[in-house]
């Protein structure tokens, strides 16, 4: 039909009915376009009349019976559909519970072979030490027996507190010793698995122990920090009372205060290789299987949002399909923390460096950057005292750096209590000790690692006196009475000497006014037999292998792994002990309060590395009996001292003209004391006003750096100077000060650094 049209009246406001008004029909040219609207006369929208009535069809009927037929289907198949459903979702429920169960049971096998590797290794540790150590096990048995006195104490006070007044509800005994001998096993077969916790790579491993909150403070800070603490803890619950105790009873979270001790509030926490492997081991075991039980949730959930008339709407199901294979695919990416850096954590470590430590402790701290005659760049570190004019220079000795000096903290670090005293304390580090810089970059590994003892005392040592006084003509005046003492320990007190011997023999200022030996190396006559054959041994082992130029951790990833065997053998008191035990024997010393054992983390600080020809040089002096410098064949020896036999520096102590105080520990197993007594007589033959000596009858070889004792520590502080002007309050300082020459060493760069 055609179209009708009405345009109202631009005076009219009101729309006229369509019966009222007979529309003019429509005008149209031979185009077949439709005219122009009016002049004068507003464009309105036209009218559409009602098509007429559809006239029957008989696709129209087939139309209808199959709707009817597509209704009465869906109607017959949806308790078929339901009942599918209903089994797929208890398929899913009982795959679910057996991930599950699975899983507990799996971290449950873990705990127990944990536990029983620990039980095994403590109890063989046990029976080691009842056979060599006894005292040492009289000690693990008092210990035991006061943890299990406590242990029953504590049961006795639960079940008190848990036992009815009038004898109603108790435990018999029976069912008591039946839940004491509950394993972690049996626990979590018999409860409810839904609720069983789990860990995440969020938490830490100390998380699982206690879910109480433990606040550290300090001082004033304690009332606030507690009350932020409860209030942020407060905040974290559930506001719903039925699902929250706090708020349900209206009190607030119990709160444990912790005193933290300051000297040590700075240490990180160190866990064992051990530890870490089975901590990450139930990490990857909780992330692999929930991610699997979401991805079996989504494919089993597919038409969870689909009702029973848009099953034929696949998009969905397709959609859910690919966020199962995503979780799968993330299921198996979790397996990564089966790979050795993800099964090992690097940050449960504490690798502070000597800034840090030394900071931390509330010291200043320089780093001075000196260079050798020969190119090797050496750290000079400085707890600085720039007013002080007596100077205290620490050398370390062999597989060392300067870190023993500032190892034990504040009340037990040589270092640390020097500097309380008023001087300026230097830390020197040789060649090899973690320090690998040369001036020539392209040097080659062979090139770099060659060199000997010689080296450390005619290169190494001049280069860090020469700069210590460098330093302290600019800050004092070229005027100012410098009185530097030289502190040495084991290598580095024979290097001292050989450094003091040489200078003094060819008439050179070595600037130094005084010398502490503490257990110095040079003569090994009476070294233990099984000590020179393994280095016997060793020797003829590494005359095979000449492509090894250095004895030191092949990469840092073997010395983070050394660091965190020896923390697994600490983490168990008798396995502890054990370990005292034997590095007792080692290196001597009482193996009650080793300080291999009880200073934190000095394997990954203390090994540092030194070259072949290092030792080399200790088998001379081994075979010879002599303190001598190295031997390089009566060419090299007429090249370098201008004799066809080495140079034998304790035949030229007569040179020597500073007071030299010979430090010895009767228990000290690597220098003994007879070959400290030959350096001491041999000096005393001939400047019987220069030499000194000092035994402590319980010191072994590292009680003299890291296991310092009072004792120790007072004797080493008393031999110090106190004042340069007055000699008679100092007994190391009947000579003159020697001056060296002002000039610095080649490049020398400074760092300074305070603590906050």
């Amino acid at each position: 039909p055609r179209l009708q049209t009405h345009t109202t009246p631009p005076h009219h406001h009101t729309t006229t009915p369509l019966h009222t008004t007979t529309p003019p029909p429509l005008q149209q040219d031979n185009s077949g376009a439709p005219p122009p609207p009016p002049e004068n006369e507003p464009y309105s929208l036209p009218y559409t009349v009602t098509p007429p009535r559809r006239r029957f069809h008989p696709t129209h009927l087939l139309h209808l019976i199959t709707r009817l037929l597509r209704a009465t289907l869906y109607c017959l198949c949806a308790p078929f559909l339901f009942l599918l459903l209903t089994i797929l979702n208890l398929v899913e429920w009982v795959l679910d519970k057996l991930l599950v169960s699975t899983k507990e049971s799996l971290k449950a096998v873990i705990q127990e072979v944990w536990l029983l590797g620990s039980g095994i290794a403590n109890g063989v540790s046990v029976i080691l030490l009842a056979l060599f150590h006894k005292e040492a096990f009289d000690t693990h048995l008092e210990n035991r027996q006061r943890m299990h006195a406590q242990q029953t104490h504590n049961r006795n006070i639960s079940s008190r507190n848990n036992t009815p007044h009038n004898g109603e509800g108790g435990e018999s005994p029976k069912s008591s010793q039946n839940r004491d001998k509950t394993t972690l096993f049996t626990s979590v077969c018999n409860s409810d698995l839904s609720d069983s916790p789990t860990l995440s790579h969020g938490h830490h491993p100390l998380s699982l122990i206690s879910s109480e909150d433990i606040i550290l403070h300090r001082g004033e800070e304690r009332d606030r920090v507690g009350h932020i603490a409860d209030e942020a803890l407060f905040a974290q619950q559930p506001s719903d009372p039925a699902l929250n105790p706090l708020r349900r009873s209206g009190r607030k979270h119990k709160r444990y205060i912790v005193e933290v001790d300051s000297a040590h509030h700075h240490e990180q926490i160190t866990t064992g290789l051990l530890e870490d492997l089975r901590l990450n081991t139930l990490l990857c075991i909780d992330a692999g299987i929930d991610r699997v039980r979401g991805a079996i949730h989504s494919c089993f959930h597919v038409y969870e949002k689909s009702s029973v008339h848009q099953l034929p709407a696949m998009q969905k199901g397709i959609k859910r399909l690919e966020i199962a294979k995503q979780k799968l695919s993330s299921a198996y990416a979790s397996l990564h923390v089966l790979h050795p850096r993800g099964l090992i954590s690097a940050t449960e470590l504490d690798v502070r460096g000597k800034k840090e430590i030394i900071m931390q402790a509330g010291y200043p701290y320089e780093n001075h950057t000196v260079t050798t005659q020969d190119g090797y760049i050496l750290p000079l570190e400085r707890i600085p005292n720039r007013g002080a004019t007596n100077v205290v220079y620490f050398q370390h000795g062999l597989f060392d750096n300067s870190f023993a000096w500032v190892a034990s903290g504040t009340s037990a670090s040589l270092a640390f209590r020097t500097w309380d005293q008023g001087n300026d304390v230097f830390l020197g580090n040789f060649r090899g000790s973690f320090s690998y810089d040369h001036v020539d970059t392209t040097i080659t590994s062979k090139a770099y690692w060659n060199f000997t003892m010689n080296e450390h005392a005619f290169q190494d040592l001049s280069a860090f006196i020469k700069q210590i006084h460098a330093l302290k003509q600019e800050e004092l005046g070229e005027d100012a009475p410098i009185s530097l003492t030289v502190v040495s320990h084991s290598m580095g007190a024979a290097t001292m000497l050989m450094y003091l011997t040489r200078w003094s023999m060819l008439q050179r200022p070595h600037g130094v006014n005084a010398a502490i030996l503490l257990s110095p190396a040079g003569f090994h006559e009476k070294l233990p037999l099984w000590v020179r054959i393994l280095a016997s041994l060793f020797e003829r082992v590494i005359a095979f292998l000449p492509w090894i130029n250095s004895f030191r951790f092949p990469s840092n990833v073997i010395r983070m792994l050394t660091a965190k065997v020896v923390q697994d053998v600490k983490n168990t008191p008798a396995t502890k002990d054990l370990m005292a035990y034997i590095v007792s024997k080692i290196l001597g010393g009482d193996p009650t309060g080793h300080p291999f054992t009880d200073v934190h983390n000095v394997t990954y600080n203390i090994f540092a590395g030194t070259s072949r020809g290092v030792f080399q040089h200790f088998m001379q002096l081994l075979k010879s009996d002599k303190f001598t410098a190295f031997d390089y064949g009566p060419e090299g020896n007429m090249r370098h001292y201008g004799t066809p036999e080495p140079l034998d520096f304790a035949a030229n102590y007569k040179h020597l003209d500073i007071p030299i105080h010979f430090l010895m520990g009767l228990q000290d197993m690597v220098i003994h004391p007879g070959d400290i007594l030959k350096h001491y007589v041999t000096l005393h033959d001939v400047h019987p006003h220069l030499a000194f000596l000092k035994a402590f009858p319980a010191s072994g070889h590292l009680d003299f750096t890291l296991g310092l004792n009072d004792h120790l520590i007072s004797h080493i502080l008393h031999l110090l100077p106190k004042t340069p002007q007055d000699p008679q309050e100092s007994p190391l300082l009947p000579t003159p000060l020697q001056v060296l020459p002002t000039s610095p060493p080649p490049t020398t760069t400074t760092t300074t650094t305070h603590p906050a």
